[in-house]
């Protein structure tokens, strides 16, 4: 890629925040409005979906089933591009040619532009126009990888949030947890799930490719390492991309190699798990937790139950669907939340269990 394309840190700051489209909203970036007042440099103007019959939606939170967020949206891109500084291009529209037009016609409108670098692999624009372009997302051949030097220590108490695979509300997780840290005052490292987590304030990992799980894993370590030289930290979160187990025979997960690399590369002092639904038993739960605890040396895990329900996902299923329902089915449905169970979008038991890990770490390890 041309070195002149202009890449955005995480570690910018920016005091005027910018009103920001997201197009096209779905499903994926439905934590972006959940969470807007804790973005760094941007408020939300406007969601703009696909098409028309996606309006048949009527607020932004039937995309995830969390409470009403009450956020505008619209079938106009025009319309929304009017009220907007910056128009942030997701990957949820599949034609690239398309996109390709509507960041076009968002540049002649001398409008900032974001994109993801999975969406600038897709794209094919001119390079005056890619030099146009914010990509979300850093260099990392910077990163130097020995795999004949051992692991650095991490010397602050890591968090890290697994999940049986997409769509089981990770990184809302990851927002409400620094959130909740945050608002007692303890300072934040974090490396997220989504590709546009650094409109958060925080970086998303690197690709690693194909690589060995060895070179992942040292990988993963330097790089947290070097970020957490960046400034005073009390604690780290790390979303852990991907799943910790197949799904079925065609969907592996990678066999929760992600999740192996990043918990070997800093181990974690304590865990979420992020369940699909099901109605669970107590059996089901420990399951999980000594799956975790031997695989992925994670002595004490919490149980996120999902409110979203894997609806293909046999033997003979090789494209998984989803089914979201509203979250409070899921509290009527499932076996309580005693313990160290929570749905997210249940706030009683979501600021309950963030409490009980900051006391936790507060009462096992000196995190100030």
């Amino acid at each position: 890629m041309d070195q002149s394309t202009r890449y955005v840190s995480w570690s910018e700051h920016i005091v005027m925040k910018k009103r920001m489209m997201i197009f096209p909203y779905g499903r994926e970036t439905s934590p972006l409005p959940r969470y807007a007042e804790c973005l760094a440099n941007h408020e939300i103007s406007c969601l703009v979906v696909p098409s028309p019959l996606e309006m048949s939606r009527k607020d932004s939170y039937d995309y995830d089933g969390g409470t009403p967020i009450e956020l505008k949206m619209s079938n106009s891109f025009y319309d929304a591009l009017r009220e907007s500084d910056t128009v942030f291009f997701t990957d949820e529209l599949s034609n690239s040619t398309e996109i390709a037009e509507y960041i076009e016609k968002a540049l002649s409108a001398d409008k900032e532009v974001l994109i993801t670098q999975q969406l600038m692999g897709k794209l094919d624009i001119s390079e005056s126009l890619k030099n146009k372009l914010v990509v979300l997302g850093q260099m990392y051949s910077t990163i130097s990888v020995d795999l004949d030097l051992p692991l650095r220590k991490i010397s602050i108490p890591v968090i890290a949030i697994m999940g049986q695979g997409n769509c089981c509300q990770k990184f809302d997780i990851q927002l409400g947890l620094r959130k909740a840290f945050q608002s007692g005052g303890y300072s934040v490292a974090q490396i997220g799930t989504k590709n546009y987590s650094e409109l958060f304030g925080f970086p998303s990992w690197p690709d690693s490719g194909d690589q060995s799980l060895t070179y992942k894993t040292v990988l993963y370590n330097r790089f947290i390492s070097n970020y957490l030289k960046s400034s005073e930290f009390d604690v780290l979160i790390l979303g852990v991309p991907g799943g910790i187990m197949p799904i079925n025979r065609y969907n592996s997960e990678r066999y929760g190699e992600t999740a192996l690399a990043i918990t070997a590369a800093a181990k974690p002092d304590v865990s979420i798990v992020c369940c699909y639904y099901l109605p669970l038993n107590e059996d089901y739960i420990q399951h999980i937790k000594s799956f975790c605890q031997y695989r992925f040396g994670t002595l004490d895990s919490y149980i996120h139950v999902s409110n979203t329900r894997l609806i293909k996902a046999g033997d003979g299923k090789r494209d998984l669907e989803y089914m979201t329902l509203d979250f409070r089915h899921v509290l009527r449905e499932t076996l309580g939340y005693e313990g160290q169970r929570f749905n997210v979008f249940d706030n009683d038991s979501a600021v309950r269990v963030y409490q009980e890990i900051i006391d936790e770490l507060l009462e096992n390890i000196d995190i100030i």
